[in-house]
């Protein structure tokens, strides 16, 4: 009896252990393989057409109305890899494949990205103001303004103006920074709107102009940018007329200027030798331009062989009717002659631009000089454009005790951010030698 029992035992056992070795093992043991976070939750709830891997850098993306339908738990998984370039570069990818299908929704991925590598959150907000600006050119205003880098913002902003009607980009042109980009900016609003209404071309840039230097003026009418819209030419008036049209509205006298000049390049080109009622008027107008006689070749050898005292012989008012390369040369050569004295020149003739070029120089010369006299200056745009090109040169030098000290005078919110960001790419750097 004893041993029937034992046997009958023994036979249990062995069935149960038959039974546990048959068993598929539990996708959660021990012995199984190790699961990523995302393959984790493709197992909670699958989405139709969307793949991540991020060992073998392989996405496949679903098609709109999905994205859209699943966006959350999409980007709870890029999320939830650990943080770096891959999983920012998926995330800039996933709001670029988002913002074609709904701009605003992107905008509010974009705004809750907090911990994102600077450029390619910089990569993701283009795309997103580009798409944005076509719905809601306020919204993508504001982004632009108030999010994008400082350093960023006057390409995208020439980006989705170029575009735009000429009527509509020139209300957004005073929330761009100042700079070569939204010069070029105004020079493609006043060439396409010439071509739709020359008289209100003229009123606007005798508005826009009034309060700039001739040598920001002049800028407009010499970008080194181009754009066109075929649009623009349906019924435009021929180039002749339309410089004329706009010589007799503009009141500026540098736009009267340009208009001119351009009407008597087209007079020439259509009609070789001849001269009619308004050409007379109009080559009158150039004969008696200061600009014009301050550019003659004897002013150029005379600037040239002695910039310092070229400059001091003109009024205040000559130098404002100075071009902006001419002066930009007179300052660099002078410049590279007596720096303080061509730096403190800049200052007292109120011109930032000439004193971040001044500044430049003086550094490479004796930084403690400069440093203390940018400091010491006045507070103003000539002071703030001064401090932001010493932040640029002590970021390069990893001073940036000083280069902190330097931004916190600046009052200039879009140079302060400049600053601001020179100083952040400045200690990536240092890093990045470590």
């Amino acid at each position: 009896m004893k041993i029937r029992l034992r046997l009958l035992l023994a036979g249990v056992l062995l069935v149960g252990c038959e039974k546990q070795a048959s068993t598929p093992s539990s996708p959660r043991s021990a012995t199984s393989p190790a699961v990523s976070p995302v393959q984790m939750a493709a197992e909670v709830k699958e989405i139709p057409g969307f793949t991540l891997n991020l060992e073998t850098q392989t996405t496949n993306w679903p098609d709109a109305a999905t994205l859209l339908a699943h966006w959350d738990e999409i980007q709870r998984r890029i999320r939830a890899q650990p943080r770096g370039t891959r999983r920012d570069g998926l995330m800039a990818a996933a709001i670029q494949q988002l913002v074609e299908g709904d701009p605003k929704r992107a905008a509010e991925a974009l705004a809750a990205w907090k911990d994102a590598t600077p450029s390619l959150w910089a990569r993701a907000a283009g795309n997103v103001v580009k798409a944005l600006w076509r719905q809601d050119q306020g919204a993508a205003a504001v982004i632009l303004r108030d999010s994008v880098p400082r350093a960023q913002q006057g390409g995208l902003w020439l980006e989705v103006l170029a575009p735009t009607p000429p009527e509509q980009a020139a209300k957004w042109l005073d929330a761009m920074p100042p700079g070569d980009s939204k010069s070029n900016a105004a020079a493609v609003i006043l060439s396409r709107w010439l071509k739709r209404n020359p008289e209100a071309a003229a009123a606007w840039l005798d508005k826009f102009g009034a309060g700039l230097p001739l040598s920001e003026v002049e800028k407009i009418f010499h970008p080194n940018y181009g754009y066109s819209d075929t649009q623009d030419d349906v019924g435009a008036p021929d180039p002749m007329e339309a410089a004329r049209r706009a010589f007799e509205a503009a009141k500026l006298p540098a736009a009267r200027r340009f208009f001119a000049e351009s009407y008597l390049r087209e007079v020439e080109a259509a009609q070789p030798g001849q001269l009619t009622e308004i050409t007379t008027v109009v080559e009158k107008e150039l004969a008696s331009s200061d600009a014009t006689a301050l550019m003659t070749e004897a002013a150029l050898k005379q600037m040239r062989a002695d910039p310092a005292a070229y400059l001091a012989d003109l009024a205040p008012e000559q130098i404002k009717q100075l071009p902006p390369d001419f002066t930009r040369e007179a300052i660099s050569s002078w410049a590279s002659k007596e720096t303080p004295t061509a730096t403190r020149w800049a200052v007292a003739q109120g011109r930032p631009e000439e004193t971040a070029q001044c500044v430049d120089s003086w550094y490479r010369l004796d930084p403690p000089a400069v440093i203390q006299f940018a400091l010491a200056l006045p507070p103003g745009l000539v002071r703030d454009r001064g401090l932001e090109k010493l932040c640029d040169r002590l970021s390069w030098d990893q001073d940036f005790a000083t280069a902190e000290k330097c931004r916190a005078l600046i009052e200039d919110k879009d140079l302060a951010q400049s600053a601001a960001f020179r100083i952040s790419e400045g200690k990536k750097r240092q890093e990045q030698r470590k």
